[in-house]
Parts: structure tokens; C-alpha cells; sequence
């Protein structure tokens, strides 16, 4: 992980072309001291990054974004309230070396990341 004890994955369970991996994100990570103090919030980078390394995971591979198409911040995720939620990636092709997934970043009926893209 690239992100060093920003996360652990609790569960990670694999079907066809999809994924699906509970996270805890860890609320006393150095980033929350810069993002922001007193407020943290799980920055939109991060998020990205960490559907490339699950992505990553179930390829056996290292990624590397090739092209965001879709990115949206549906709501702001606090790691001190919501430190625990689902990544679900669907694999919708993989044409030579490139990958092109679509992606959600959840907890019970709340959606905080939708995010479609290219990895390669």
C-alpha cells in the first residue's frame, strides 16, 4: 500500500469481475493532520488510490491511473464517525493492458465515491 496504515482491508471478497472489500480507514493517520485539523476528512486522492490498489490486488498486479472518466464526491467522509465502509469495483473491461472499472465508495445507504476510470 502506498499509503502506509492509512487503511486495512477487513474483508475482501472476490466474484467474476467484481470486488467487494470493507475498509477501516485509520482516523489517527498523519494525513488527517494536514486534512484538516479538528475536521478530518478522507481526501478525494486518497480514495482514488485506494481503489487502485484493491483493483490492484485482485489483478496481482501494480496499477497505475490511466484516465479518470467519472469522479464524483457524493458525501464527506469523516474517518472519527465513518472510519469503516464497503469499496465495490466492478471490472467492466479489460482490453489488452488497460482495465476499466467503475467503482463505489459506501456505508449501509450512504454513498460518499462514485468513481469510473481506466487503470493500467
Amino acid at each position: 500500500m502506498l499509503l502506509k496504515d492509512f487503511y486495512t482491508i477487513t474483508q475482501f471478497e472476490e466474484e467474476s469481475n467484481i470486488v467487494t472489500a470493507r475498509i477501516s480507514i485509520n482516523p489517527a493517520h498523519e494525513i488527517f493532520k494536514g486534512h484538516f485539523p479538528g475536521n478530518p476528512i478522507v481526501p478525494g486522492v486518497t480514495m482514488v488510490q485506494i481503489v487502485k490498489e484493491l483493483l490492484g490486488q485482485k489483478q496481482g498486479k501494480t496499477l497505475f491511473l490511466q484516465k479518470a472518466v467519472n469522479v464524483k464526491f457524493m458525501n464527506i467522509l469523516n474517518p472519527d464517525t465513518d472510519p469503516d465502509v464497503t469499496v465495490k469495483i466492478t471490472v467492466k473491461s479489460i482490453e489488452g493492458e488497460v482495465t476499466t472499472a467503475y467503482s463505489t465508495i459506501t456505508k449501509e445507504d450512504k454513498t460518499y465515491f462514485k468513481f469510473s476510470g481506466q487503470f493500467r
